[in-house]
């Protein structure tokens, strides 16, 4: 909808990476706005600092590449090498000892900056729009701006800035070469070089790498590109128009605008220049016949007049023969379309070289609102008849004198009705005259319009970290920020010039959507297009264990993957997948392929949140929103429940993963990826990580493996450590590991070299050693290669159920994954045949809904009484003691008095600090940011989740399986 187009979206990183709900966002928020450094600490030069990076699209004049402690920004010739600041003096020393050289060409600069001066006003619109305002101490001449005129900044006294000045500054914005120069200043010439209305716009991201604010700067881009886009989009469904700009008069001539800015804004508007950069004679034909011609007739505001008889006077019109030109006889001469581009300027004396308008400030930061001030000034469009004017004044009204408010804030009372300060009023009056399809084509649209909004269905990814959308009219723009690249899918049936160029970046792919014909590679894809129901569009697929995939090639609908032709995979309009050696040939992967990077999206959510960026191929966006927000229900839900287990069990059992090391025969491991250690934490297991100094690691060796740390082990080391385990899952590859001969208990044993008498072992004991290979195909092929990264809510509930199996999670459901291997569980083939509807939508694997809680029913460890269940038929007695009793045997109460009262349990809510997406879990330290929040995020789950807890259960003993005297309802401790 067009207001969910101007709240904050919910993304993260990279290229027009929105700002986020998430902790990285907040973080860049609080940089931006000038707050204290936010880092405070130790320097590691392998974390990268910068949560939010963007990259000039259109802006030819600036450019950026990042480091992980500093930024590398080139502009004007000159190199701004941009350093993360660090409060800690003495490591901050060290930030600086381990940059490269800085030229004579080069400044270096501390970010984020917190004063600054603006010497040049073009800037001031910029810093407006990134609510920087406040960091602006000094302008070179008075603003119209009242939001920053309220803030009461000086006013530069000479031609430039003195010595005293410059060492209270951290930054000089000077938009013209001619404000000086010194190691402060960064010089924004550039800007009025470029001709594109969009590469000046992009500047506020040029200004954003001073502040640590590309998230906002990101924001803002796709804000305005929404509106600068269907103002086009409406001007262009609309008869072309024709203008007469004027730059300057004397007595025998006129000069009309050279502009190129003026000149590319006014042809997205669908408006033609007259006498583009040409002198005429004021008195020629040539002159008269195009003012007759004009629509509307413009002139610069240096030709400032407060009245139109005197403006025609000196454009040479005699107001005796107004009514031969089509802009004065407008509307039976009601008013002329007259205009000069200074609707608002200062009220107090501008400097030498300044305009002092609004114009000068904000059009270059927001040209979407000359477009739409130009549609009133050359039509009558119903979009732009609600909208205020912004720059252009109608040439018999006057200029409105805007006055600083000191002590106000920059609120609508400063303007009153005539301008909003929120230039988001303005947009959304435009956007409110789109018309709107019902619903997202899904096939060729066939009688195009070209001021419909035909994605009404939109995502917007709050979770995934590694690609985001763009909507426009008729097209999308899907990002991949971790390869900083772009696909453009343009609406089929719509004709490509609805496509701006401006738009197609270099190296992006386009596609006409929605998609019909598809292929993959990676198992992960097959469950994201069975979710969105878009079986029928799979055309060429690795036959995964999904029925409706094997029922596909066993039909001959699909192509094994393997077995597709050259021409069978250029045929695909995308084929989802990586180029390496078993993918095609990297010449059809240039033309339609797409890659689908969801396991390299930290964070459960963040993968399972791919399914949008499937979906924008296949305009499902409804379908893949509703999918995900049910499977995101269910997911916290049942970490919830693996909360509420930690703190009915009282201890975190320790959950290990073990597996050969490819190539190195006689030596294993324990992988330790980030997911999956989120995964346990979440079911409430001790991960055991290489960082806990756990038993079982400390029988190994700490090694980095191909993405994350690892611990080796001899198969001496491994038969030791896991005598500390709790529970095992074992991951080694078998070829004779199928749905027709699953791994067994001696499979293993003899692979490991497991003694006959494995009393030592407390998993073997209890029952507790699986493998991920529950649903398995004849190939071998697992849902867990296919389904871990789509539903983790049923990922979850099968850690829970095998890490917490005294607590029953969800009484009668099976587990999804795991494949107990000690209680001889067998193994469940998908088959063609199981494929009932092949067109329908995939359900998803858990179905249980209702409380997050477990019920009391369902709980068979003793702590439940003082959590408020029932034993027995009785309500516990206030005071009560309880003997724990061995699993599934009932307990016995000491009363300690005669009075019986049940108590009320208070489950702990499921907050962002428990959501193990929002990364409070695990310790990867992406951004400093990060660190501090899983810090902060660790402290308020102790507090809110275990304290709450230990309020309510409190001095029962009992010792562990593995040996450990914990008291229930303590902190619970890693075990």
């Amino acid at each position: 909808s067009v207001l969910n187009w101007f709240w904050i979206p919910c993304r993260h990183t990279h290229v027009h990476t929105m700002v986020t709900h998430s902790a990285l966002a907040l973080l860049a928020l609080a940089a931006a706005a000038g707050a204290t450094c936010p880092l405070n600490g130790p320097f590691d030069p392998s974390v990268d600092l910068f949560a939010s990076k963007t990259s000039a699209n259109h802006a030819a004049g600036w450019g950026v590449r990042y480091r992980n402690f500093y930024k590398e920004v080139r502009a004007g010739g000159t190199t701004y090498q941009l350093v993360h600041c660090n409060a800690d003096a003495a490591e901050f020393a060290k930030m600086e000892a381990a940059l490269p050289a800085c030229g004579a060409q080069c400044k270096r600069m501390t970010v984020p900056v917190e004063r600054a001066a603006v010497l040049g006003n073009e800037a001031v619109g910029f810093l407006e729009e990134l609510e920087l305002l406040d960091s602006v101490k000094l302008v070179g001449s008075p603003a119209v701006s009242a939001c920053l005129a309220s803030k009461e900044p000086a006013t530069l006294a000479g031609a430039s800035l003195t010595d005293e000045e410059l060492a209270g500054l951290d930054a000089v914005f000077a938009t013209k070469a001619e404000a000086g120069d010194s190691a402060k200043h960064v010089n924004m010439a550039g800007l009025h070089a470029e001709a594109s209305p969009l590469g000046k716009q992009e500047w506020v991201e040029f200004v954003s790498l001073f502040y640590n604010a590309e998230a906002m700067a990101n924001y803002v881009l796709y804000r305005s590109q929404q509106s600068y886009d269907a103002s086009s989009h409406l001007a262009k469904s609309q008869d072309a128009k024709k203008v007469m700009w004027v730059a300057k008069t004397t007595s025998t001539e006129v000069t009309m605008t050279s502009d190129l800015f003026l000149k590319n804004l006014l042809a997205d508007a669908n408006v033609e220049i007259q006498l583009f950069g040409l002198s005429v004679e004021i008195k020629g034909q040539v002159y008269h016949d195009a003012m007759k011609a004009a629509d509307a007739i413009i002139v610069t505001d240096g030709m400032r007049h407060e009245d139109a008889a005197e403006l025609l006077t000196e454009l040479g019109v005699p107001m005796a023969d107004k009514v031969l030109y089509k802009a004065l006889n407008y509307d039976h001469a009601k008013h002329f379309r007259l205009y000069q581009v200074d609707k608002f300027i200062t009220a107090q004396p501008v400097a030498s070289g300044h305009l002092g308008n609004d114009w000068e400030e904000h059009v270059f930061a927001a040209p979407d609102l000359m477009l739409s001030d130009m549609m009133k000034a050359t039509g009558d469009a119903a979009p732009w008849s609600s909208a205020p004017w912004v720059y252009l004044r109608a040439a018999e009204n006057k200029p409105i004198a805007i006055a600083p408010r000191v002590g106000k804030e920059c609120g609508n009372d400063v303007f009153g009705a005539a301008r909003p300060t929120s230039l988001k009023q303005v947009r959304l009056a435009v956007l409110g005259g789109l018309k709107k399809a019902d619903a997202n084509p899904t096939q060729a649209i066939e009688n195009f319009e070209e001021n419909m909004d035909y994605f009404p269905d939109k995502i917007d990814p709050e979770h995934a970290e590694d690609f985001d959308v763009e909507y426009h009219l008729t097209w999308k723009l899907v990002r991949d920020n971790r390869q900083n690249f772009a696909y453009v899918l343009l609406l089929k049936g719509v004709p490509a010039s609805a496509l701006p160029s401006e738009y197609v970046m270099s190296g992006s792919k386009r596609f006409n959507v929605p998609v019909t014909k598809v292929g993959f590679s990676s198992t992960t894809t097959a469950p994201l297009l069975l979710s969105l129901g878009q079986a029928e569009t799979i055309k060429v697929a690795e036959p995964t264990p999904e029925s409706c995939i094997l029922k596909g090639i066993e039909d001959g609908r699909i192509v094994a993957y393997r077995s597709a032709t050259e021409e069978q995979f250029k045929d695909l309009d995308v084929f989802y997948g990586a180029v390496n050696a078993w993918n095609p040939p990297y010449s059809v992967y240039q033309s339609n392929g797409v890659n689908v990077q969801s396991t390299s999206d930290p964070g459960a959510l963040n993968r399972a949140e791919w399914l949008m960026f499937t979906a924008a191929f296949h305009n499902a966006e409804k379908i893949a929103e509703k999918t995900f927000t049910g499977m995101k229900a269910k997911f916290l839900c049942a970490q919830q429940k693996g909360k509420q287990a930690t703190q009915l069990v009282g201890r975190r059992p320790a959950f290990v993963e073990i597996s050969n090391v490819y190539g190195q025969p006689g030596m294993f491991e324990s992988p330790q990826t980030p997911y999956h250690l989120q995964l346990i934490k979440a079911a409430g297991g001790n991960a055991a990580s290489a960082d806990s100094g756990h038993p079982f690691q400390k029988a190994g060796t700490v090694v980095q493996g191909w993405s994350s740390a690892v611990t080796r082990f001899t198969k001496e080391e491994l038969l030791e450590a896991l005598k500390h385990a709790d529970v095992v899952v074992d991951n080694h590859w078998s070829a004779t590991n199928t749905a027709a001969t699953p791994m067994g208990w001696e499979n293993i044993k003899e692979f490991y070299g497991f003694p006959d008498d494995m009393s030592a072992y407390p998993w073997y004991q209890k029952k507790s050693l699986y493998r991920l290979d529950k649903r398995m195909a004849a190939n071998g092929y697992t849902e867990q290669f296919v389904r871990f990264t789509t539903e983790p809510d049923a990922v979850v509930l099968d850690f829970l159920g095998a890490i917490h199996p005294e607590v029953k999670v969800a009484a009668g459901t099976p587990t999804y994954f795991f494949r107990n291997i000690l209680t001889g569980e067998a193994v469940i083939e998908p088959k063609a045949e199981l494929c009932t509807d092949y067109k329908a939508v995939e359900p998803p694997l858990t179905t249980q809904d209702g409380t997050c809680e477990i019920p009391c029913a369902e709980r068979i460890h003793a702590d439940y009484c003082k959590l408020g269940c029932v034993w027995e038929g009785d309500a516990c007695k206030v005071g009560d003691t309880l003997t724990v009793p061995p699993a599934g045997e009932p307990a016995t109460a000491t009363p300690a008095s005669a009075t019986t009262a049940p108590v009320t349990p208070t489950p702990a809510p499921v907050t962002d600090s428990d959501d193990i997406a929002q990364g409070t879990f695990i310790g990867v330290t992406v951004a400093l940011g990060v660190v501090v929040l899983i810090a902060v995020g660790a402290i308020a789950y102790l507090v809110a989740g275990q304290g709450s807890s230990a309020a309510k259960i409190r001095s029962n003993v009992y010792t562990t399986d593995a040996g450990f005297s914990e008291p229930v309802g303590g902190p619970v401790p890693e075990a």
